[in-house]
């Protein structure tokens, strides 16, 4: 029923077209109340559905930022595992360096000493060689001495007798033994 189809009385609109009107207004406010609250429902329920996948989402996230965690995790102590045992093969390399270094030391050292012994053998050979040199020299100024001295003593220059005598220091013979 409209406003207009409402009968007009004595003092005004009858009581039971009025009761009429509002309940009709009553009726189809509740039915557009109704469709709101369908309409709500409805659209509570597709946010309710909304949520449960963006709660399922989240809870799939939170799983994976935890197993990304737990490999950062790992991969942080392994990477300190590596890290320690890095400075181990570090020091044991140098500890093995330092002993092979000491042993090439001694050994150089020992190289050395042998080389100085070499040197000072080689040094008394040397003086040795010298000496033996000079003595041979001598000896040699003095048998060029004596030959010079025998040949400007001897008579008239006639080595005659002389030459028998060499004949005999050829063979092997020293002069004056026979």
């Amino acid at each position: 029923m409209t406003l207009e189809e409402m009968r007009k009385g004595f003092f005004g609109y009858q009581k039971a077209d009025v009761y009429q009107y509002i309940a009709g207004i009553e009726q189809s406010f509740s039915e557009k109340l109704m469709q709101k609250d369908a309409q709500l429902e409805k659209i509570e329920s597709q946010y309710q559905e909304k949520i449960r996948q963006l709660e399922e989402e989240v809870a799939a996230l939170k799983k994976e930022c935890d197993r990304h965690q737990n490999e950062q995790t790992a991969i942080s102590t392994v990477l300190l595992e590596v890290q320690q045992y890095a400075e181990t093969l570090k020091k044991q390399t140098e500890e093995k360096e330092m002993i092979a270094r000491r042993r090439l030391e001694k050994e150089l050292e020992v190289r050395q000493q042998e080389i100085d012994r070499y040197h000072d053998q080689i040094l008394s050979v040397r003086e040795m060689l010298s000496t033996l040199l000079k003595g041979l020299d001598e000896a040699a100024e003095k048998l060029e001495k004596h030959i010079d001295h025998v040949l400007a003593d001897s008579p008239s220059k006639n080595m005659s007798l002389f030459r028998h005598k060499e004949e005999v220091i050829g063979d092997g013979i020293l002069p004056g033994r026979k």
